[in-house]
C-alpha cells in the first residue's frame, strides 16, 4: 500500500503533466521555444577552450545555463512520463 506522501507525489506529478500537455502542449511549446532561445548563442562555443571552473561560472551566469537546464529537464520529464504517454 502507498503512504500518502507517495500518493501527494503521485497526484502532483499527474496535475503537472496535464498542465503541460492541455491546449494542444501549449506550455511544453513555450518551453522549447525558451529552452531554444537560450541555445542559439551558444550554440557554437567550443567548451573545451574554458579551462577554469571561474570561466565556467561566467558562462552559466553570462548565458544563464540554469535556465536550459531546467527547460531541458521540463521537456525530458515530459517525454519520459508515463502519464503522458497513457493522454497521447
Amino acid at each position: 500500500m502507498h503512504n500518502s506522501s507517495e500518493i501527494k507525489e503521485k497526484i502532483t506529478q499527474e496535475r503537472l503533466t496535464f498542465k503541460l500537455l492541455e491546449n494542444d502542449l501549449e506550455k511544453t511549446k513555450r518551453v522549447r521555444q525558451i529552452l531554444e532561445q537560450y541555445l542559439e548563442p551558444i550554440s557554437e562555443f567550443d567548451l573545451t577552450s574554458f579551462k577554469s571552473e571561474e570561466e565556467v561560472k561566467i558562462l552559466q551566469e553570462d548565458f544563464n545555463l540554469d535556465v536550459l537546464v531546467l527547460a531541458s529537464s521540463i521537456l525530458a520529464y515530459v517525454a519520459t512520463s508515463e502519464v503522458a504517454a497513457k493522454l497521447a
